[in-house]
């Protein structure tokens, strides 16, 4: 689709307003369901990768004891 050949906003316009009159209301469908599967892919990938990663846990806390391991 390379019907932008002037690169000028007015023509860019143009060709959106002709893009968009020609989306269908099956069209628009479609792709809200594709978003919706993609959503759904991605938090599954979501809950997979924080069950294979183990928590990071900082001690913020002033433990002086602890320091002697590192001396």
């Amino acid at each position: 689709m390379l019907n932008n050949r002037t690169l000028r906003l007015e023509d860019v316009k143009l060709l959106f307003n002709d893009a968009i009159s020609r989306v269908t209301a099956d069209t628009w469908s479609k792709c809200i369901l594709h978003v919706k599967k993609e959503e759904q892919r991605m938090w599954d990938l979501d809950t997979r990768s924080e069950a294979l990663i183990e928590p990071v846990i900082i001690n913020l806390r002033d433990n002086s004891s602890s320091d002697s391991e590192f001396n």
